[in-house]
């Protein structure tokens, strides 16, 4: 199975008319840290690509799940100290 996943179509409105407007290559993946400055990183070639329908902004490929969320990833959510506080923000802007 691909670690990688081809993006060919919009993931708003299905289209299959995305258009790449940006590349990284060898670009390393948030949230997963190496012990030291001489330990690789997974890198990937990642593609930014925009929509010519609706104009929404995504990936051209996915990375595998397994891969990013493993033991390694270290940017969790759930257990964030940000979250919580992050949700208060949101929750008083949308009441405004």
């Amino acid at each position: 199975k691909s670690m990688i996943k081809k993006n060919n179509a919009c993931k708003i409105c299905d289209t299959k008319n995305i258009k790449k407007i940006l590349k990284f290559k060898n670009f390393p993946l948030t949230g997963i840290f190496t012990k030291n400055k001489n330990q690789k990183a997974n890198t990937f070639n990642l593609n930014l690509c925009i929509c010519n329908k609706c104009s929404h902004l995504q990936l051209g490929s996915f990375v595998s799940n397994k891969i990013l969320y493993n033991k390694k990833y270290a940017n969790r959510t759930s257990i964030s100290h940000l979250s919580e506080q992050a949700f208060i923000f949101l929750k008083k802007f949308i009441f405004k």
